[in-house]
């Protein structure tokens, strides 16, 4: 508002009062004291103030509905029920947490609405979606599909159940409630495991192009089967390349020119892919092998080893 010294002020009022007298059929202009130029102030309803019995029957609804959805989930046949369950749960979440907002709970449950742990879980309409659960693994090889159902409904499943999850069963019994005992079904269960598939120690697995009298002595001192290639150029297609069990030894032969040692490590040989399909590694070693020495090699990691090895890409 601008600010007129005291005279012109009174001035101004004072044209104002004789004009109007004079018999102006317009509506004078709102006075300073006019209510329309007062602020105005809202106030928020206070919460209802539940008792005990009325905060359990909330909990207790919450709970059910809550867990209506988890059954969905654990007994889901498909990724896409589980997605579709997932949306449906995180809109429960939502609207009990919002349920929970409105109240007041009884003194005796003061703070105990952040145990619920509602608001965090919710954020599973963004998250821990199905379509994640399909990466390859170490090995270059996807989760069989049993294997990412079960892992969708864990990522829902863990979720919800918080990592306190008995000592917020136990606050809330302090304070005369239920809530949590009833809220979750079991754990969804992996599938039952791959049997360990393995190669015949001394097995060759490749051999490609011209034999030669290269011969390569190799010791598993590894704590996991290997397969072992003199590669020329491309390690996927070796000039030949040998299955060692852990503890064992083998002798590959017949090699030719010179070449250079990869090996790969892991459990369950999938002979079809020619590969490991679980806890790969995958390595080299730095020196170039001759063709005019028998060379041996042990792949039992040691500090007093003469033969330094490197990690390289997946072959």
């Amino acid at each position: 508002m601008r600010q007129f010294p005291v005279g012109r002020t009174a001035a101004a009022i004072g044209v104002a009062v004789l004009w109007c007298v004079a018999g102006c059929d317009e509506e004078a202009p709102p006075s300073p004291t006019s209510s329309s130029s007062l602020p105005t102030t809202t106030t928020t309803p206070a919460k209802p103030v539940l008792t005990l019995a009325q905060y359990q029957d909330l909990l207790t609804g919450t709970e059910q509905a809550i867990r209506q959805q988890l059954d969905r989930v654990v007994s889901a046949k498909t990724l896409a029920e589980v997605d579709a369950a997932r949306l449906d749960l995180a809109t429960v979440l939502e609207t009990k947490d919002a349920e929970l907002r409105k109240v007041q709970p009884p003194e005796a449950a003061s703070g105990l609405e952040f145990e619920l742990h509602l608001a965090s879980a919710s954020d599973l309409r963004t998250y821990d979606k199905p379509t994640d659960v399909g990466e390859a693994n170490e090995c270059g090889v996807p989760p069989a599909p049993e294997a990412q159902l079960v892992k969708a409904k864990k990522q829902i499943y863990w979720r919800v159940r918080a990592s306190d999850h008995d000592e917020m069963i136990a606050k809330f019994a302090k304070a005369g409630l239920k809530y949590g005992e009833q809220l979750l079904p079991p754990e969804p269960q992996e599938p039952p495991a791959a049997p360990d598939r393995r190669a015949r120690n001394g097995q060759i697995i490749q051999r490609n192009g011209p034999k030669g009298h290269g011969r390569l002595q190799i010791t598993n001192g590894s704590e996991s089967d290997a397969v072992i290639a003199a590669v020329h150029g491309d390690p996927k297609n070796p000039q030949a390349s040998i299955y060692v069990r852990t503890g064992s030894s083998a002798t590959l032969t017949g090699l030719s020119g010179n070449y250079s040692v990869y090996f790969k490590t892991g459990t369950d040989w999938d002979a079809a892919r020619k590969g490991f399909t679980s806890s790969c590694k995958f390595e080299s070693f730095l020196e170039i092998f001759t063709p005019d020495s028998d060379w041996q090699i042990d792949l039992k990691k040691s500090e007093t080893g003469n033969a330094m090895t490197n990690e390289v890409p997946a072959f």
